[in-house]
């Protein structure tokens, strides 16, 4: 490991601070634009560095002493060393900057906001990776490659908070844990507090992880479509893929809803909704669900989709298939939320782009892109 010299111009979409002194480029976590001090080098890549503030010569006057102790080392948050309103406009022109690469655009689509209600205390489920040897547990560092223990993070909601403490006093964790693993904590939809060994991410059924922000997404959904609706003389017919328990269309009930997913769980919104289990990445996947879907349900008048971080490719060949007259795709990686948008430009147009803060603390937030046949 070694040290270098650092001066930050701007924030990547990482959250990381960008130097470029010389030929070496050199990305600093939590640092600001205008700071300048002495990094630790962690990693080295092509030339390119990777590493944290051994010291800081200059700092940024937005820059704040986080509200949370193990910030400094923990990497599951990114920005609470500024104030909530810069990190929002972070998130802003991130998303403005990779949206102006879309050249298939015809005009500038705005960038609405919605902010988080509150910055901490929000997250309804965590991940922890342990190890019994090391007598460790809580987030990992991949570039130190160490477990970095989170007694008292803040970014959990007050519940798991409570298990939090109870599961690190006196390493109660290690009771039920393997040599090495992981462990996640939920709140369940009844409030019970859940903890799943080695299993996939929310392997009981996913949900959102700010309830009152994933309230905020379907206030946004159930107005725009509503809206479309009552414009119509006909019941309109909403397919909602990726659509797990049915959360994004749990109140549209002036239309028929088709909920298509690989894994759809127990706990399931109302009966207005019709549920259909389909791996949507599988070859044929569109022709399988036309199959399974009732005859009034063959075709949709919108089409929603909150697929996962790795997006869904094939939106285009089902836009081309089924020929929606609305597109409403929910993403948490807007990256590939508009790469794979692009190929739709011309045969849609991007009418609304709406940023909601979900993961306020850190660089990750969701959008809300809608897409109107032209």
């Amino acid at each position: 490991m070694k040290e270098q010299e650092f001066q930050i111009e701007h924030i990547d979409p990482l959250g990381q601070g960008v130097s470029k002194i010389g030929d070496k480029i050199l990305f600093v976590r939590k640092t600001l634009p205008g700071e300048t001090g002495l990094a630790q080098i962690t990693k080295s890549s092509k030339g390119v560095h990777f590493g944290y503030p051994k010291n800081l010569t200059t700092t940024s006057e937005k820059r704040i002493e986080p509200d949370c102790p193990h910030f400094s080392e923990c990497q599951g948050c990114h920005l609470l060393h500024t104030d909530y309103q810069s990190e929002i406009e972070f998130k802003a022109e991130t998303l403005k900057k990779d949206l102006q690469k879309m050249t298939s655009l015809k005009k500038e689509t705005p960038v609405n906001i919605i902010a988080a209600p509150n910055r901490l205390g929000y997250r309804t489920r965590i991940q922890l990776h342990y190890d019994k040897a090391q007598g460790k547990m809580g987030f990992v560092d991949p570039t130190l490659n160490k477990i970095i223990p989170v007694p008292n993070c803040k970014i959990a909601s007050p519940p798991i908070t409570e298990k939090l403490k109870e599961l690190y006093q006196d390493k109660n964790w290690q009771k039920s844990a393997s040599a090495k693993g992981h462990l996640e904590i939920a709140e369940a939809p009844t409030g019970e507090i859940l903890i799943t060994h080695n299993r996939s991410y929310s392997a009981g059924g996913f949900r959102q992880v700010f309830p009152a922000m994933n309230q905020e997404l379907i206030k946004l959904i159930d107005q725009q479509i509503n809206a479309i609706s009552d414009q119509s003389d006909q019941e309109l017919v909403v397919w909602d893929l990726f659509g797990g328990s049915g959360n994004l269309t749990q109140n549209l009930k002036k239309q028929k809803i088709a909920v298509a997913d690989s894994f759809i769980p127990k706990h399931k919104y109302g009966g207005h909704q019709d549920f259909y289990t389909i791996d949507l990445f599988a070859d044929e996947s569109y022709e399988e669900f036309q199959s399974k879907l009732l005859k009034n349900f063959t075709k949709p008048d919108i089409l929603i989709i909150d697929p996962p971080r790795s997006g869904f490719k094939e939106l285009a060949n089902w836009a081309k298939r089924s020929k929606p007259k609305w597109i409403f795709y929910v993403s948490c990686h807007h990256a590939t939320q508009l790469r794979d948008m692009a190929p739709l430009i011309g045969d849609y147009e991007l009418v609304d782009l709406h940023l909601l803060d979900f993961f306020p603390s850190t660089f990750h937030f969701e959008t809300l892109a809608c897409l109107k046949r032209s």
